[in-house]
């Protein structure tokens, strides 16, 4: 494994801060961001055992958690099964956080049930038009990007015909929301 991470304490602010600490040298070229990707994809190669025992030291120091939407959740996706111009255009952009993704899949009325889905994703060339809502996106309205569930097909089966589709969040017709938090009033963090 690399060298140790130095650790610099950032005081929090708002009473409803925790405890919060900022890493030096988690982004390239050390690839430690993308702790579950390949080497050639920015990330560090690292077995599962070697990420648990990194997870394990940074929760020991009182490292902040990662946002997972890019790094976590969509990057490895992408890692797998992104097509080359994908992989070359957005997997650098978030191990750099230069691009920030958020999660679409619960929608009013369905909350996550998938048979509920009512995004639709329709067909327009190499594109998808999508018209429909989506709720609980933690840090849409801060994103790029969005991963989202959307209906493709009409199947028999309400389970069948979702994919996966990635919007750009900044494109004409798409807005987003923020839902205030509890402490949000007091927050200054």
């Amino acid at each position: 494994m690399a060298e140790p991470c130095r650790l610099k304490p950032v005081a929090p602010r708002g009473r409803c801060a925790k405890r919060r600490r900022v890493c030096i040298g988690l982004t390239p070229p050390r690839g430690w961001l993308g702790v579950s990707w390949p080497k050639e994809q920015g990330g560090t190669g690292w077995t599962p055992q070697q990420r648990y025992i990194f997870d394990y030291e940074l929760d020991q120091a009182g490292a902040a958690t990662i946002i997972p939407m890019g790094v976590i959740y969509i990057g490895p996706i992408l890692c797998a099964f992104g097509t080359p111009e994908q992989q070359r255009e957005w997997l650098p952009a978030i191990l750099e956080s230069r691009s920030f993704w958020a999660q679409g899949y619960s929608e009013p009325g369905a909350g996550s049930d998938l048979a509920g889905l009512g995004l639709r994703a329709e067909r327009d060339g190499d594109h998808y038009i999508l018209n429909g809502t989506k709720i609980w996106t933690s840090g849409a309205h801060w994103a790029d990007w969005i991963f989202c569930l959307a209906r493709t097909s009409k199947e028999a089966r309400k389970q069948d015909g979702i994919s996966m589709i990635c919007a750009d969040l900044r494109s004409a017709g798409v807005t987003a929301y923020p839902i205030p938090r509890p402490c949000q009033s007091k927050c200054t963090a």
